[in-house]
């Protein structure tokens, strides 16, 4: 007669209980809300900005060298935040597959990915705004304007 012992869960592996338990959705609404943080802060960004040429052929509207926080909180909300959920959401949709009651939730990765490269297009928008005030910054402070 064989019998079948389960295997003991691993270090750091969720113990379900015996229960069937589901992806977390918090990794997808952190991203979808700093995503919306994002436009919402280029949406300013553009009221207050004023047109100035970035190169001899490119003329853009850059937000005002005392606004610089803007940029630089949009930068933080995408693409980093968003690449953090994205991490965030593959940990421990790895961990939970350690747990044979673990239900994984695809969408959610999908959506991830997507709101990812979303979020570098948003990004570069912000880095844009940045690199032209540091520029103009440094260009000043070293009599180079």
């Amino acid at each position: 007669m064989v019998t079948s012992r389960s295997a003991a869960p691993r270090a750091g592996a969720p113990v379900s209980r015996g229960h069937v338990w589901q992806q977390s959705p918090w990794p997808l609404i952190v991203a979808l809300a700093s995503t919306g943080i994002s436009v919402v802060l280029i949406i300013v960004e553009l009221v207050i900005a004023r047109q100035q040429q970035v190169v001899s052929w490119l003329v853009l509207p850059i937000v005002p060298p005392d606004a610089v926080a803007l940029p630089i909180l949009g930068y933080l909300f995408t693409p980093v935040l968003v690449v953090i959920a994205l991490g965030w959401n593959r940990v421990s949709e790895r961990n939970g597959l350690r747990d044979r009651y673990f239900v994984a939730v695809p969408r959610y990765a999908s959506a991830l990915r997507w709101l990812a490269g979303a979020s570098v297009v948003l990004g570069i928008w912000h880095v844009v705004n940045i690199a032209y005030i540091v520029d103009v910054a440094l260009s000043d402070s070293w009599g180079l304007s």
